[in-house]
């Protein structure tokens, strides 16, 4: 339960997948990018549920899987960012594909890269098989390929794709050194995963910086919309992080007994009302204030409107009456009565019902 919090990477990768893709499904880079945050989503899913004691001897193939597939991708990914490789560069990519394929392969279905997975106490450990150097040698040269392939394009790039670049690089780069240090060299020359947890928050990392590149400075042309829809999703992420931190907290012992599949229901349950909640809250808005005040004013609308009207009326007779039937209108009360000031006081200038049945006097 300790690795609760490493669960939610995962979802917000997926997440943020799903919205790239959609931004723009028929352009490469986007398919690319959306294929790489959803393998990265997968192996993050493989380390936390691997660090956590979950059904070890499938999360660990699983997160090798992944993670062969990893740096495949992030190198397929910067090859589609302009300017676009030559037909020889794009032979090479096909083929360290298929060699990234076949280390997946390998992982999920043979000893050959690790065996005999275990954890005791927090260190999760495994034995390496035959073929894990030459695997672990692929990881590490694949990015290494792919940073050269980056170092290329950065130096023919000029002014905006620069510093789009720049962007990619603290986004990718820097999250992908650390994660193969603590995910394949460390394991690699010590035979134990004493880091390996910390792995999926360097995925949260690329999230981050890559998304707020994506968002705020539309890095590599991508056209992400802000909707409505995504301004939920985000307010949903950030109002789910008490609940998160009260299963840190009293997670092992209110769950602590369940098995994994109950763990699991219960975790989804506690997601479906995390995202419910907040559309509930606003569906009982409106109706409470249609109930109590008749209706649900929008307050930007009406002063956008009256603003531009008061601009341009400046006749006292035509003033008054689009100020009472603005209010009556916003906020559904019962009548408007408008007093002016002048030498003698305050003298009623007008009043107006919201209908004839009104009580209003």
């Amino acid at each position: 339960m300790a690795h609760i919090g490493s669960f939610v990477v995962p979802i917000l990768l997926v997440v943020f997948a799903v919205l790239v893709w959609k931004a723009s499904p028929d352009r490469q880079l986007n398919r690319r990018f959306t294929t790489f945050t959803l393998i990265a989503a997968l192996w993050a899913t493989g380390v936390a549920a691997a660090h956590a004691g979950t059904q070890i001897t499938l999360s660990v193939p699983i997160s090798f899987a992944a993670g062969s597939l990893i740096p495949v991708m992030f190198l397929a990914f910067i090859h589609a960012y302009p300017p676009l490789a030559g037909i020889r560069a794009r032979r090479v990519l096909v083929v360290w594909i298929a060699f990234g394929l076949l280390w997946s392969l390998l992982s999920l279905t043979t000893n050959l890269i690790v065996f005999e997975p275990s954890q005791i106490g927090n260190t999760l450990s495994r034995k390496p098989g035959p073929l894990y150097s030459p695997f672990a040698l692929f990881i590490v040269t694949t990015w290494a390929m792919a940073i050269g392939v980056f170092i290329s394009k950065w130096r023919v790039a000029r002014g905006r794709s620069r510093a789009e670049l720049q962007y990619l690089a603290a986004g990718m780069i820097i999250p992908g050194i650390a994660g193969i240090i603590t995910n394949v060299l460390m394991p690699w020359i010590t035979g134990r995963s004493l880091y390996g947890a910390i792995g999926p928050y360097f995925a949260l990392s690329f999230v981050l910086i890559i998304g707020h590149a994506l968002i705020r400075h539309r890095i590599t042309d991508l056209r992400l919309v802000l909707h409505s829809g995504l301004t939920l999703a985000i307010a949903t992420i950030v109002s789910s992080i008490p609940c998160v931190v009260l299963l840190l907290f009293f997670g092992p012992r209110l769950f602590g007994h369940l098995s994994f599949a109950e763990l699991a229901f219960a975790l989804v349950t506690i997601g479906l009302v995390i995202i419910i909640v907040p559309p509930t809250r606003d569906i009982a808005r409106r109706l409470l204030d249609r109930y109590v005040y008749r209706t649900r004013a929008n307050y930007q609308r009406t002063v956008r409107e009256a603003s531009k009207m008061l601009t341009r009326v400046l006749d006292l007779k035509r003033l008054l009456p689009f100020i009472s039937k603005t209010v009556v209108e916003a906020t559904g009360v019962e009548g408007v009565v408008i007093y002016l000031q002048d030498e003698d006081g305050f003298r009623r200038a007008m009043a107006q019902r919201r209908n004839e049945a009104s009580d209003f006097q």
